[in-house]
C-alpha cells in the first residue's frame, strides 16, 4: 500500500513538471507587461502621425484609462474622433482635456480642436472664440503632429484664419471675414457693404477652403 501510494505521489508530480512546459517543450513564456499611461499615448500619436487614425483613439483611450489626469490623452482622442466624423464626441474629449494637466501647447492644441469641433457643428460663435483664442496664444500656431486629414499633412494658423474667415462670414461679420481672407489672399479686397461683394467674398472663402 505505501508503494503505491509512493509511485502515484511521484506520478503527480510528474504532472505538475509537464504543466510548467509549453506544447513546444520550453517552459512557458512570461506574462505580457501591459504597457503604461506614457507608452499609451506615445503609441497613440505614432499611430495618429501615420494616420491610422482608430489605431491611435483606442490607445489614447487606454491611456486615459490608466490616468485620467493626461490632457494631451483627451487632445489625441479628441481629433481622432473629429477626424473620423464625430465632432460632438470631440468636443467633449477637449472639454475634458481642457480640466487636465498639459503644456501651454497641450492646452493651445485643445482649443484649436475646440474651435474645429464648433465649427463643424455649425456653432459660429463659439468656433470664432475658440479659433481667435488660438491665435492669441501663439499667432504663428502649428499643431505638432502630423496632420494626415490635411493636403499637406501640416495643420496651422493658416487653416485657422480660414475657421475664422468662414464663421464670420455665418454670423454676418462680413468686415471680419474679409480681415482674415485678406491674411491668406494678400490684396483681396471686395465691398463688403454690398450683395455683391457679400457674393465674391463668399465665392473667394471657398475657393480658400479648397487649399487647405
Amino acid at each position: 500500500m505505501k508503494q503505491r501510494a509512493t509511485i502515484i505521489a511521484l506520478c503527480l508530480a510528474a504532472v505538475a513538471a509537464g504543466c510548467g512546459k509549453s506544447d513546444s517543450g520550453g517552459t512557458t513564456a512570461p506574462p505580457v507587461t501591459e504597457l503604461t499611461a506614457a507608452e499609451y499615448l506615445a503609441q497613440g500619436w505614432t499611430s495618429f502621425n501615420a494616420g491610422g487614425f482608430s489605431a491611435a483613439q483606442t490607445s489614447f483611450g487606454n491611456a486615459i484609462a490608466k490616468d485620467s489626469t493626461l490632457a494631451d490623452a483627451y487632445n489625441g482622442r479628441g481629433w481622432c474622433q473629429g477626424i473620423l466624423g464625430s465632432p460632438a464626441s470631440a468636443l467633449a474629449s477637449f472639454a475634458t482635456g481642457a480640466t487636465r494637466t498639459g503644456t501651454a501647447v497641450v492646452l493651445n492644441e485643445i482649443t484649436a480642436g475646440m474651435a474645429f469641433a464648433y465649427s463643424a457643428m455649425d456653432s459660429a460663435s463659439k468656433a470664432v472664440t475658440s479659433g481667435s483664442s488660438v491665435l492669441l496664444a501663439d499667432n504663428d500656431w502649428q499643431f505638432s503632429h502630423t496632420y494626415r486629414a490635411s493636403q499637406d499633412n501640416v495643420l496651422n494658423y493658416l487653416e485657422v484664419c480660414l475657421l475664422l474667415a468662414q464663421n464670420h462670414f455665418k454670423l454676418g461679420q462680413f468686415t471680419q471675414a474679409e480681415d482674415f481672407v485678406q491674411l491668406l489672399h494678400p490684396g483681396f479686397e471686395v465691398d463688403e457693404a454690398t450683395p455683391s461683394g457679400q457674393a465674391a467674398l463668399q465665392a473667394e472663402i471657398e475657393r480658400l477652403a479648397t487649399l487647405f
